[in-house]
């Protein structure tokens, strides 16, 4: 785990929120905190979905954010910025299994329940945190460590500028 304070906080939001950056995270949920509390799960309902399109989506349990981004930013935009915005993002199964493999990790996708991070705005600051949820019990931290150094080399690609705290 590691805690990466972002420094260009504007141009990151706006990568969040208005560009493809991190569309194909899932997400987890979000809480934005604006006039009013606003509760986003991103537990992905079957019910909404007919069967056809059920039937394509590649990851069912969670959306994406390239799905949700449209309403968050809706109750984001305005005059004023947020009190405070907190999500928890987790990559897909299929990019899992990709970092899995070019790492030569010792697990299986069944094996690992996600590599997450987690946001969060306040204050006029954002702060990301990386996580690793195992399905096994292991001592071998070595995918925790791969996971923090793949999340910074990403922000670093995307010329997304932090500092470890």
């Amino acid at each position: 785990m590691v805690s990466l304070r972002i420094e260009d906080v504007k141009g990151f939001m706006g990568k969040l929120l208005s560009k493809e950056t991190f569309d194909n995270f899932l997400l987890i949920e979000m809480d934005i905190i604006t006039a009013a509390s606003f509760h986003i799960s991103g537990h992905r309902q079957k019910a909404w979905y007919d069967n056809d399109e059920w039937d394509d989506l590649a990851d069912t349990a969670y959306v994406t954010w390239r799905e949700i981004k449209p309403a968050a930013y809706d109750l984001i935009k305005g005059h004023r910025i947020p009190l405070k915005i907190t999500g928890v993002f987790r990559l897909s199964e299929e990019n899992t299994g990709r970092i899995l493999k070019k790492g030569g990790f010792a697990f299986d996708t069944d094996a690992v329940g996600g590599l997450f991070f987690n946001l969060r705005f306040e204050g006029g600051a954002v702060v990301v945190t990386t996580g690793v949820s195992m399905n096994t019990f292991t001592t071998d931290k070595s995918l925790e460590r791969g996971w923090d150094y793949y999340f910074a080399e990403f922000l670093s690609r995307n010329e997304i500028v932090y500092i470890e705290e």
